[in-house]
């Protein structure tokens, strides 16, 4: 992926973060849309209010509309917690200019992928459903019951 502000090569950042791309021409940072789930909800809701016209977009103060890393689709530039940041309008991926990825991640949560593999640890109430065998149990015995009753009512 390139840089949307000076089309350098992205590399993956050193943060321990998945999906973290840095250019190391402008400093900027680009995340994919799902490491900040809040960015995205606010981004959905920001983006819905533009297009129906009762807010209008903001414009970046140094350039131009940015283009996504990932999809090459507009970013749309919005004020989050008094932070200018961009969003991809499809793949909601952010594009930070320089230190508004530090400003912004000592604001927001950063979401932890679930590890599938160990999903009984992290979740334990999973372990305690009830399984699609026990329900079909429970439906034999009904028909059972079923035919029991039709045996003593002919």
């Amino acid at each position: 992926m390139h840089c949307p502000c000076d089309n350098s090569l992205l590399k993956q950042g050193s943060l321990g973060i998945e999906n973290l791309l840095r250019c190391n021409l402008c400093s900027g940072t680009f995340i994919e849309g799902n490491v900040f789930s809040e960015i995205r909800a606010f981004s959905a809701m920001e983006t819905h209010k533009r297009t129906n016209g009762s807010k209008p977009f903001i414009r970046r103060n140094d350039k131009e509309a940015l283009s996504c890393p990932k999809d090459g689709k507009p970013m749309h530039t919005l004020m989050y917690k008094n932070v200018e940041i961009d969003v991809c309008s499809i793949c909601h991926g952010v594009w930070f200019d320089n230190g508004e990825f530090e400003k912004i991640s000592s604001l927001v949560n950063i979401s932890k992928p679930v590890n599938l593999t160990k999903i009984d640890e992290e979740m334990p109430w999973i372990k305690n459903r009830v399984s699609v065998a026990d329900g079909l149990e429970g439906v034999k015995l009904l028909a059972d019951l079923a035919r029991f009753i039709a045996a003593i009512c002919d």
